[in-house]
């Protein structure tokens, strides 16, 4: 580690490589998922960067797995995803949730207006 980190700098940084090699090498694709979905959900207390990588492992852990928890998952992102700091990377994520396990189903797009939406709200935030 770069010895001019400061120490939040540092955890930020373990917390960082942590979670990335978590999603690339434990099987329990379950607990990545939740670590990310706590992360997300604590915004107020992290980094930034650690939320935006903890939103883009969702896709990640998509990809590997070939599932998630959707009822988790996108509860917790069509709240978010009204966030412009967070938009592009849920946008991101939910592309490869989709691409890896299924599009939004009608009864998804009903209950997350926000998720469903999203294509129109690009322009909104560019």
């Amino acid at each position: 580690m770069n010895k001019d980190m400061n120490k939040d700098e540092k955890y930020v940084k373990h917390i960082y490589n942590n979670l990335l090699c978590m999603v690339k090498y434990c099987n329990d694709w379950k607990f990545v998922q939740n670590e990310c979905l706590n992360n997300i959900d604590k915004n107020d207390y992290l980094d930034l960067e650690i939320i935006r990588l903890s939103i883009i492992c969702l896709g990640h852990i998509a990809r590997i797995h070939k599932c998630i928890d959707r009822e988790y998952v996108f509860p917790l992102l069509n709240e978010k995803i009204k966030d412009k700091e967070l938009f592009g990377f849920i946008d991101d994520a939910l592309g490869d949730i989709e691409q890896f396990t299924g599009k939004l189903t009608s009864e998804e797009i009903e209950k997350y207006p926000n998720l469903s939406k999203r294509k129109e709200n690009i322009k909104k935030y560019n």
